[in-house]
């Protein structure tokens, strides 16, 4: 098990020490716009999301997950090689769109092997996957410090190809799925799975839910680093701010169950809906980076509570043989959203400012409490 962790640390570290700083690299040593850096970290991104299922379909064929697990990392430090040399706009994004497309293929790869690993093994998950929580914390910490100490953000591309490349030499020690028929007969039923979802009431109202709040998030943490900088702090506390947001997710994650049985899910939803409403507020009229740093853990608290609840509502509501289609629809909605939404969040800053930001992100997840409300009673008392 400690391999697994280990390669969890490694591949989720590297993207801790790109992720929280991309947004303030693309800004502050390239100059570009906020519409420029909307374009940039959304365009890209929904570029990526598509072509997961074609991985998906590859490594399907193929029966060489690590082979192709492998080839994606590879491929993508090569090209953030290339990413982190290039200042032109165009060849940029051009760059990043094939970045992206690799490298969402990288974390479902890496699950794949792991989930299989553990349910042959009667491993927990999840504590192999909070290695990738310690790991995107620590490193995006460290990579702060490392940019407070050299004045140089192009570090960060020097540490996620670094962890990258050490991912490699730990991937030969990982086992390989082991593919059986039942799988291959799963995946003929997307279309008929994709058609009953639709026609599912509860199932889009819960998909409004989780647009309107952990797309949201996401797209907030993608300019937040720039928020926290507008309000005196340096690049490197950052780090800081991502350790404050990302480690108390550990130990959130395992209380959120027995909130769901004592309150039910329609309730859990309104608690997750009127934290990340809270957050926000904070946000928008924090007055120091200190302030904005320590009241992120709220945000690790909302999201905890609409991950746990929501995949908790798809595995109790939904028959087993439609649960895989849903949470796989389901995590490309929120994708795909969160980038789509960038694009306008970014023309805002650039026309309105920074706070435009988290007025959005009010107003857009204040419509989820109500379609949260808009639920009926009745239907709602699901629990674990």
């Amino acid at each position: 098990m400690k391999k697994y962790y280990l390669y969890y640390v490694l591949i989720y570290g590297g993207l801790g020490a790109f992720i929280p700083y991309i947004v303030p690299y693309l800004d502050g040593a390239l100059n570009l716009s906020a519409s420029q850096i909307g374009i940039i970290t959304s365009v890209p991104s929904i570029i990526g999301i598509l072509v997961v299922p074609l991985w998906g379909i590859i490594t399907d064929v193929t029966k060489q997950d690590k082979k192709i697990l492998g080839i994606c990392v590879a491929i993508n430090c090569v090209i953030m090689g290339m990413y982190s040399s290039v200042k032109m706009f165009p060849i940029l994004l051009l760059v990043a769109t094939l970045a992206e497309a690799f490298r969402y293929a990288i974390s479902p790869l890496a699950d794949n092997i792991a989930t299989d690993y553990c349910k042959h093994n009667n491993v927990n998950y999840g504590i192999i996957r909070s290695g990738g929580s310690v790991g995107f914390a620590l490193i995006s910490f460290l990579t702060g410090q490392l940019i407070k100490v050299t004045s140089n953000s192009r570090i960060i591309f020097l540490v996620y190809i670094t962890l990258f490349i050490v991912s490699l030499l730990v991937l030969p020690f990982l086992n390989s799925k082991n593919y059986d028929e039942e799988e291959k007969m799963e995946t003929s039923t997307l279309k008929k799975d994709l058609k009953e979802l639709l026609k599912d009431k509860s199932y889009l109202w819960l998909l409004l839910i989780v647009i309107s709040t952990i797309s949201i998030s996401e797209v907030t943490n993608a300019y937040q680093g720039l928020y926290l900088i507008e309000l005196g702090a340096s690049q490197g506390d950052i780090g800081t701010l991502v350790i404050f947001t990302a480690l108390p997710e550990i130990f959130f994650m395992a209380k959120i169950n027995k909130l769901v049985l004592k309150y039910g899910y329609k309730n859990v939803f309104k608690i997750g809906i009127l934290t990340f409403l809270l957050r926000w507020i904070t946000c928008l009229f924090a007055s120091s980076p200190t302030m904005f740093i320590i009241t992120a853990p709220l945000t690790a608290l909302a999201f905890s509570i609409m991950l746990v609840a929501y995949i908790g509502y798809i595995k109790e509501k939904f028959s087993s043989e439609i649960q895989a289609t849903a949470l796989t629809i389901t995590s490309m909605a929120i994708g795909i959203s969160s980038s789509i939404i960038k694009l306008p969040v970014g023309l805002g800053i650039d026309v309105f400012g920074l706070k435009i930001l988290y007025i959005m992100s009010i107003a857009i997840t204040f419509i989820g409490f109500i379609v949260c409300m808009l639920k009926k009673e009745k239907s709602d008392e699901i629990k674990l």
